[in-house]
């Protein structure tokens, strides 16, 4: 999981369902879950944005 040890965090999205399927179909040429496509996508997505993603689990875990 990219660094992550735990993930007790829920987020839901509403997507259409041609989103769903195309997800479904990149996570199976992957050989991994939904969820695991999910979060990899978002923590590429994240890092390009200039956002680390482990300094956000540093804070969140501090916060706690």
């Amino acid at each position: 999981m990219n660094g992550l040890t735990r993930c007790d965090r829920l987020i839901q999205i509403r997507a259409p369902e041609s989103l769903t399927k195309a997800l479904d179909r990149a996570a199976d040429q992957r050989l991994t879950s939904r969820s695991d496509y999910i979060r990899t996508a978002l923590l590429d997505r994240l890092r390009a944005d200039g956002v680390e993603p482990g300094y956000l689990a540093a804070t969140r875990d501090l916060s706690m």
